[in-house]
């Protein structure tokens, strides 16, 4: 089970190198939602150096794997739960995992995220905060590893396509089978296959006859489905050829194709990094 945790935070800003015990004494803290970015509200202060930290009650159940993915955090950030640190990330564009377990108790959780915003820093404006969504994962203690479906696309003889699927595994727990389906742009099904729980790396091949390949004037999706008892793991393929070659160009699916795009950086302006899903559909158009 995914669920987006963005809503129910309380924030915190401290001047650099404060401590956890500091910020527990505050009676400053304020009611936020994520994505946020701190640096925005105080235009006189851009660059100051600055801790933001974040807390909020997360649920959590015994004997089953409890993992936070951040999207995004800038810049450097400690992950705690109930005042253990489980992870520090160093990367503000780049998001991550934070396996909970280890820390987790039955019932309510405290869970704290400390960022520090130093100067000089990537760009002129960067941002400060959690500024991407934060997603609790729920699984069995035996699982499809988070991002551990792996899929490559090659042609094969006689106008086939061959679809490399592998699976990594994680944990201990009951043996299951893994069912793969792969379905077509119009969801029909086109070809499946089932794996029995093998060590921690499973393999398989699918054959997709005479397919509808991924072009950009028809870019035809495909759906790889992948079930291991109550988890579900879903995929968009999209099974296209791509190359280079030094007179003609870039060549996608044996044709000459120009590329297109914007320099199109993260941030919004005034409104700050804080992820906008409607100004950056505004941005697009």
């Amino acid at each position: 089970m995914r669920q987006l945790i963005n809503r129910g935070w309380r924030f915190l800003k401290l001047n650099a190198g404060s401590e956890l015990a500091e910020a527990r004494a505050s009676g400053a803290w304020q009611a936020v939602d994520i994505p946020h970015d701190w640096m925005i509200w105080d235009t006189a202060f851009f660059y100051a150096d600055a801790d933001g930290w974040y807390v909020r009650e997360v649920t959590l159940e015994a004997g089953l794997r409890h993992a936070l993915r951040f999207d995004g955090v800038y810049m450097d950030c400690d992950v705690l739960l109930n005042g253990r640190a489980l992870a520090t990330h160093r990367n503000g564009y780049t998001a991550f995992d934070v396996d909970l377990t280890a820390a987790l108790r039955p019932g309510e959780n405290a869970l704290t995220v400390c960022v520090r915003h130093v100067s000089p820093c990537s760009r002129w404006y960067s941002g400060a905060g959690i500024f991407r969504d934060v997603t609790l994962s729920t699984l069995p203690a035996r699982h499809i590893a988070p991002d551990g479906v792996y899929v490559h696309c090659a042609p094969d003889i006689g106008g086939a396509w061959r679809v490399n699927v592998d699976i990594e595994l994680e944990g201990a727990g009951e043996a299951l089978p893994t069912r793969l389906s792969l379905s077509d742009p119009d969801g029909r099904p086109v070809a499946s296959a089932a794996l029995d729980d093998a060590g921690d790396a499973l393999s398989a091949s699918l054959v997709v006859e005479a397919p509808a390949l991924w072009r950009c004037e028809a870019p035809n999706l495909y759906r790889l489905d992948v079930v291991r008892g109550d988890q579900a793991v879903a995929l968009n393929v999209g099974l296209r050829q791509t190359g280079f070659d030094p007179k003609r160009g870039f060549i996608l699916n044996g044709e000459p194709t120009k590329l297109r795009g914007v320099c199109l950086h993260h941030d919004l302006g005034a409104l700050g990094a804080a992820f906008n899903a409607a100004a950056f559909r505004r941005q697009i158009r």
